[in-house]
C-alpha cells in the first residue's frame, strides 16, 4: 500500500481532514510527499479564490477592482487588518419565477472572504466604490498611523 493510501485510510477512518492529516502526520512525510498527497486528494486544490480581483498601481495609489457581481452594497464589507484586506459578502441568487427551481448553476453563491496581503506601505484613508458589479478599493500608498485600538479599519462602501 503507498504512503497515499495509508494516509487515506488513516483519513477516513479517523474522519479528519486533508489540512488535519498533513498537521498530524505532516513532519513524517518529505515535502515532496506532502505535496503529492495535497494534490491528489485536496478537491479545493483546483478551485480558484472568489472573488477574482484585478491591481493597478497609479502613481499615489494601488487600486483593487473586485469582480461581485449580483451583490448587493449591503451584503459586502470590507476591512483592512494587520496589512492584508479583506472583502467579506454574501452573494443570493434568486429564482426568477415562484415556484421554479435551478437544475444547474455554475454561479458562485453564498458567502465569501477573500484575503489580500498589501504588500506595501498604505496610508489608512482607504476608499471603496461598487460599481456595476466591481468592488472599486483605492489604497493610498502613503503612511499614518491607525488609531484603531483592535488594529482593524472598516472601509466604508460609497
Amino acid at each position: 500500500m503507498s504512503l497515499q493510501e495509508e494516509i487515506k485510510k488513516i483519513q477516513d477512518a479517523l474522519g479528519i481532514s486533508v489540512e488535519d492529516t498533513i498537521k498530524y502526520f505532516g513532519k513524517s512525510l518529505t515535502a515532496n510527499d506532502t505535496l503529492k498527497f495535497i494534490n491528489e486528494n485536496n478537491p479545493l486544490a483546483n478551485i480558484s479564490p472568489y472573488p477574482k480581483y484585478s491591481l493597478e498601481k497609479t502613481s499615489k495609489s494601488y487600486i483593487y477592482r473586485f469582480d461581485v457581481p449580483d451583490v448587493k452594497k449591503s451584503e459586502l464589507q470590507v476591512l483592512e487588518k494587520d496589512n492584508m484586506l479583506i472583502v467579506r459578502g454574501n452573494r443570493n441568487l434568486k429564482n426568477s419565477e415562484d415556484g421554479s427551481a435551478y437544475l444547474h448553476s455554475e454561479i458562485k453563491t453564498g458567502p465569501f472572504e477573500r484575503k489580500v496581503n498589501l504588500e506595501f506601505d498604505a496610508d489608512d484613508n482607504f476608499s471603496a466604490k461598487l460599481e456595476s458589479g466591481l468592488l472599486v478599493v483605492t489604497v493610498p500608498i502613503y503612511v499614518t498611523e491607525s488609531d484603531e485600538e483592535n488594529g482593524e479599519s472598516e472601509i466604508p462602501i460609497e
